[in-house]
């Protein structure tokens, strides 16, 4: 093999892989930030009308789901490697889940 080649190509995986690692990193932080901004107007909402919504418009990869007749609420999303991020209202605290949970 060339060396010139086995340079470029020692320097390219390693850039790849970084560049995967930072763009989830970045993607986690971004579905974070914009699912705490809907549990704020959720609860906003919350306080004005005394209910949560049966549904709420969501895209992008997060989902929102009423649980118990309407006293909760959870919001969810995909952190990728079959591990999802969940929100529960009524302990308000995230917690994750794998492919095993």
């Amino acid at each position: 093999m060339d060396t010139r080649k086995a340079f470029y190509f020692f320097l390219v995986v390693p850039t790849f892989v970084l560049s995967q690692l930072f763009s989830r990193f970045i993607v986690d932080r971004i579905q974070l930030y914009r699912s705490d901004g809907i549990i704020a107007e959720i609860e906003k909402q919350y306080i004005t009308t005394k209910e949560y919504p049966e549904r709420y418009k969501i895209s992008l990869g997060i989902t929102y789901e009423l649980l118990d007749n309407g006293d909760r609420f959870k919001i969810s999303y995909s952190r990728g490697f079959m591990v999802t991020e969940t929100y529960y209202s009524d302990i308000k605290k995230w917690r994750s889940y794998g492919w095993n949970d």
